[in-house]
């Protein structure tokens, strides 16, 4: 009898687990079919366009996911404030953290937007690269400050 309370407790708690994964996991399909629907579009128009965009998003995705490690900090604290029943420093946890990543956001845009051009000068002598890739990158900075936050 121990053993069947032991089996349906690991089954309860892999379904708790997978309720838990299956958002981060969507989220990241999602942002890997974005990837090949932008690479499969711009792959078709030449080998600098697709250069240009798989350097920028590369730069673009990669530091907004460091970035997105507070979060993954955030969570953690806001976890410990809420299982310690201190309901108050899990909201000011989480207000700050928000706060913190709308800035942290802002600030990338704003880098992206206005150093394009010198952070593909430092990346790439192609001069067709770096104007398409300061294009993107422009245009890219605009879904950065809300990347961040998530």
């Amino acid at each position: 009898m121990k053993e069947v309370q032991q089996a349906v407790k690991t089954v309860s708690l892999r379904k708790k687990i997978m309720r838990l994964a299956v958002p981060a996991i969507l989220e990241m399909i999602s942002g890997t079919v974005v990837w090949v629907a932008d690479t499969a579009m711009i792959g078709r128009l030449s080998a600098e366009a697709l250069s240009a965009v798989g350097l920028g998003g590369q730069l673009a995705f990669n530091v907004t996911y460091v970035f997105g490690a507070l979060g993954d900090g955030a969570l953690a604290m806001v976890s410990r404030s809420v299982g310690a029943g201190d309901r108050k420093r899990a909201d000011y946890v989480s207000e700050q953290a928000l706060i913190m990543s709308a800035c942290l956001g802002v600030i990338l845009a704003l880098i992206y937007f206005f150093g394009a051009e010198w952070i593909f000068e430092l990346l790439t002598d192609d001069p067709e690269v770096i104007a398409l890739g300061t294009k993107y990158l422009r245009i890219l900075a605009f879904a950065v400050t809300f990347m961040v936050p998530t």
